[in-house]
């Protein structure tokens, strides 16, 4: 997971429409949760709390209209 969020890093903040600096924030809180649960726990949690892939619309996040997709 270290590895993906390193290959996201280039593509920060926008790249096609993708938030991806919000990406990038979200799978290495996700990643850090799922370090302190460990192997042996992580299936105890909630996978409907998947990562959220955010598009913004017009240029800049500023001002402008998002959508989601669930990953």
């Amino acid at each position: 997971m270290a590895e993906g969020i390193e290959h996201l890093r280039p593509f920060a903040p926008l790249c096609q429409g993708v938030d991806v600096d919000r990406l990038i924030a979200d799978a290495t809180a996700l990643r850090e949760e799922l370090l302190v649960l460990g192997a042996e726990r992580m299936a105890e949690r909630d996978a409907r709390r998947a990562l959220t892939v955010r598009y913004v619309f017009g240029g800049s996040s500023a001002g402008s209209s998002t959508g989601t997709n669930a990953v």
